[in-house]
Parts: C-alpha cells; sequence; structure tokens
C-alpha cells in the first residue's frame, strides 16, 4: 500500500502532512474507494485528536496511534502521535503480517482489546517480530478495537517504548475506556457515513450502482458527471435516479440529500 496524505477535501498533498502534534498519514486503496455520504468536517478530525492525546495521557502511552479500517481489514487513513513516519512505512512493509495483533487478526478473532506482550507469549514467530519491535523501540502495545455492529471501523494503539511497564489489563478498566470512546466516535463523519449506507441498504433496499449514484448526488453532481464518473449513459444514470426517488419516497434530488442527512444520527 502507498502512503498518501490528504487534507480534509480529498486533495492528494503530500507523503505527510501535520495537524498539531498529530502526524497524518493516510493509506487508500484506489480498488476500494471509501464511500462517503457525509463531507468531512474539522470537529471530527479534531475529535480523533483529541482522542489520541486523551489516551497517551491516561494510560502513560509514550505513543499512539488511530486507524480507520476498510472492509478488508486494511488501514485505510491512520492518525499517529509520537510516531515516526519512517516508523508507520517499516511496520507496513515488514511487521504488519507478523504481528501477533495486527488489525485482522484481532478483528477476526473478535477481540475488543488486546496487549501485545500477552500475545506474544503463544505466538510462534515471536523473535522475529522482537526484532522490528527493539528497532522501533516498542516495549509494548495496547489496542482498543470499535465496532459498527458487527464490523470493525477504527481502532486505537497505545505504546510504550522497552523499559517502562507492560500495560497491565487487570488493573484498569479497558473495556469502560473502550466504549466509551467508541460511543464518542459515533458522531465521527465516518461513523456517520456508514450509518447512511447501512439504511439506505437495510430499510431502503437501495442496489450497489444506486448507492454510488446517491453519494455522487449528495455532493451536487449532475447527470453528466453521474454518468462520466460511473462510467455510464446517460439514460442509466436517470433509471438510477428514478429508482432512487421511488425507492425512497423523495420527490427530488434535493429530497434525496434531505433523506441522507436524517439518516446520519438515526439509530
Amino acid at each position: 500500500m502507498t502512503l498518501t496524505g490528504w487534507n480534509l477535501k480529498g486533495g492528494r498533498v503530500a507523503d505527510q502532512f501535520r495537524w498539531g502534534n498529530c502526524v497524518v498519514i493516510l493509506s487508500l486503496n484506489p480498488d476500494r474507494p471509501v464511500a462517503s455520504y457525509v463531507s468531512p468536517d474539522l470537529k471530527s478530525e479534531e475529535m480523533v485528536d483529541r482522542l489520541l492525546h486523551f489516551g497517551t495521557g491516561l494510560c502513560s502511552a509514550a505513543s499512539a496511534g488511530f486507524f480507520w479500517i476498510g472492509n478488508n481489514y486494511e488501514i485505510i487513513e491512520l492518525k499517529t502521535v509520537n510516531i515516526k513516519p519512517c516508523s508507520i512505512r517499516r511496520y507496513i512493509s515488514y511487521g504488519e503480517k507478523k504481528d501477533p495483533i495486527n488489525i485482522k487478526k484481532l478483528s477476526e478473532s473478535r477481540k475488543n482489546i488486546a496487549t501485545l506482550r500477552n500475545a506474544l507469549a503463544g505466538d510462534e514467530r515471536r523473535s522475529e517480530y522482537l526484532v522490528h519491535l527493539q528497532d522501533v523501540n516498542i516495549g509494548d502495545e495496547i489496542d482498543l478495537l470499535f465496532w459498527y455492529e458487527k464490523n470493525p471501523i477504527a481502532c486505537l494503539s497505545l505504546f510504550r517504548p522497552i523499559g517502562e511497564s507492560d500495560f497491565c489489563v487487570e488493573m484498569f478498566d479497558w473495556e469502560g475506556f473502550r466504549t466509551y470512546l467508541e460511543s464518542t466516535l459515533s458522531l465521527h463523519w465516518r461513523i456517520r457515513s456508514i450509518n447512511v449506507e447501512n439504511k439506505l441498504v437495510h430499510k431502503y433496499r437501495l442496489q450497489p450502482r444506486e448507492l454510488q449514484v446517491v453519494e455522487l448526488l449528495t455532493m451536487g453532481a449532475g447527470n453528466q458527471q453521474i454518468s462520466d464518473a460511473l462510467n455510464i449513459s446517460l439514460s442509466t444514470v436517470k433509471t438510477h435516479i428514478v429508482s432512487i426517488l421511488d425507492k425512497t419516497g423523495a420527490d427530488s434530488r434535493l429530497g434525496v440529500a434531505s433523506i441522507v442527512s436524517q439518516l446520519q444520527y438515526s439509530s
């Protein structure tokens, strides 16, 4: 995966950029773009920024990373504090597959919380991964996984350097902490966007192509723009729009946008 920085409007800027004391790096799979029915907003980014600093301070962590997770357990965006970009690149190119609590393994195990030291104790490739940990000065790590229904959507990783005490699961209410953060994240634009898609699929029975059309409609795209973006004919675009209006009960494009706005916060 290539490491690419993006600004809030989705424009490519550089390999990395700074947000306060955080370094933001984005890894995006171009073959599986992330649907967005809600525009990115400053408050959401500030929310993650505060979450990172709150987590490091409360849990006495030296560094942290917050990861947004895609449909195939891939990292679609990450935000870090006190982690060098070169360490992230090294992890993705070398360490991720050997990591006993990487996002895929953690998600498939259905665990909410995992510590690196506990996982390493039963891992056959322990010695290989320890070399990577020594190179990046990580003594222990604790991961908190966040879910939307049955799907993992994000992960907070907190790190302590070599020589400091390990994270102790028994001495702190990690699940209570995780639940609190998960509730807070429900207001993030990404979660609101997931909520919209979930309702469009299950309540209004929209098909994948119709979802793409709705996404473009909410961005203000006209028929020709939708045709160009999806590589379909104008007549097919009109057919999809008629179907969307029929299924949602909306009487116009504006009506569809209004429904999408309401679905952001529906339970």
